[in-house]
């Protein structure tokens, strides 16, 4: 039954974003911008024409937050990723244009704040301003996936999100070890 309830917020997070890329497509700006005021608690009236006309249950607060959230950010920066989540987009953010370690560090408070939002609501407020960040840098989000997590926010999404930025990356690992040393045991050891 919980396979059945995945399939059917995949559905939902795919319908979004055709219409998304519709909007896109048709360059239709008015539509966009009243996404983007969606992303305020004071302005989202403006954008629920667009997601009562789509299916939105707008009584229903989450799925409304969810929605205004990731359609808003779509609306701003919609170069997509299809791969991620919202830690790798955070990690490239912090670590493209050379910034390395040092731009994990300084990134870092900003991305732990993402990981305390104990619901929805919260989480509205710090995913924009990390997707205005990957705008500037021209991070690709991927939205499909930070629809699931915020459905399905909680334990689960935030260790993947954790793994995914401060994570080693398995590719980069075995680029830097040379092809001919021997393996060593925990502890460097033998």
């Amino acid at each position: 039954m919980m396979q059945d309830g995945r399939t059917d917020i995949s559905r939902k997070a795919g319908g979004l974003l055709t219409r998304l890329r519709e909007l896109v497509a048709k360059q239709d700006r008015g539509a966009l911008a009243a996404l983007r005021r969606g992303l305020s608690p004071a302005t989202e009236h403006y954008a629920w024409p667009l997601l009562a006309g789509w299916g939105v249950d707008l009584t229903r607060e989450r799925e409304r937050i969810i929605h205004l959230v990731v359609a808003g950010c779509y609306a701003e920066h919609p170069e997509e990723a299809s791969e991620g989540n919202l830690g790798t987009t955070a990690h490239r953010i912090a670590t493209d244009k050379g910034g390395g370690e040092d731009g994990l560090k300084s990134f870092d408070a900003r991305f732990r704040r993402l990981l305390i939002c104990g619901n929805v609501g919260e989480l509205s407020e710090r995913v924009p301003p990390i997707v205005r960040a990957a705008k500037a840098r021209g991070v690709p989000v991927n939205y499909h996936r930070l629809f699931k997590d915020m459905w399905f926010w909680g334990e689960r999404s935030k260790l993947d999100w954790a793994q995914a930025f401060w994570g080693v990356d398995a590719d980069a690992e075995l680029a830097v070890a040379p092809a001919d040393s021997p393996p060593t045991a925990p502890g460097g050891g033998q």
